[in-house]
């Protein structure tokens, strides 16, 4: 379950602006989405003090759009790759 107070006090606790989860577990735990694998980076959460961000795969985007809630979910393809789409978050 997403706890987004924690997740603040958490970063600010450490001196952290934002925080990066790239392991399908850690992202499975925060989320409460299993249908990554776990033997390939189909997404990224991105944790800041405001927001939280789901990068991933025009493969998983729909069914992550329907079952992650509070966290805004952002699609990766060939024109927006993470890292260009990270940039304008």
């Amino acid at each position: 379950m997403l706890n987004q107070k924690a997740l603040n006090n958490f970063l600010k606790n450490n001196g952290l602006d934002a925080m990066l989860l790239s392991s399908e577990s850690n992202i499975r735990y925060l989320t409460s989405y299993t249908g990554f694998s776990p033997l390939e980076r189909a997404a990224y959460v991105f944790i800041a003090l405001k927001n939280i961000y789901l990068f991933t795969s025009p493969l998983y985007s729909n069914e992550t759009k329907k079952q992650i809630k509070n966290i805004e979910i952002i699609e990766n393809n060939n024109d927006n790759s993470f890292y260009k789409n990270l940039k304008f978050s």
